[in-house]
């Protein structure tokens, strides 16, 4: 099943609910929270898909070959998921992994 959109937090907690995530998690297990709905910007992006799949399905996402990507982004199973782009531990906004800034984060896996 394809998702499309960013997660925005839906649940407050006094305890940051990520404590003990690992990045192994799937995608599912966010949306428990996140509703999958509400898009934290102007652009929403598909997740819970494979990326090799992506590559010869979606040619004008144009895709980086996967030995490409830099070891910041994360596929688990080459899937692309939530934590392929955040990262709990980052001090960037939304969590991310990569800066937005030059549409970093977006050329890590796009080549245009």
């Amino acid at each position: 099943m394809t998702f499309l959109g960013t997660a925005s937090l839906s649940v407050i907690a006094e305890e940051d609910p990520h404590i003990g995530l690992e990045e192994s998690v799937n995608s599912a297990e966010c949306l428990s929270c996140h509703d999958g709905l509400i898009a934290e910007h102007p652009m929403n992006h598909p997740f819970n898909v494979n990326y090799l799949e992506a590559q010869i399905n979606r040619p004008k996402a144009v895709l980086r070959p996967i030995f490409e990507l830099p070891p910041s982004i994360v596929l688990i199973e080459d899937r692309v998921v939530c934590f392929t782009c955040h990262n709990m531990e980052s001090n960037l906004p939304f969590k991310l992994r990569l800066t937005l800034e030059r549409s970093v984060l977006c050329f890590a896996c796009h080549d245009r």
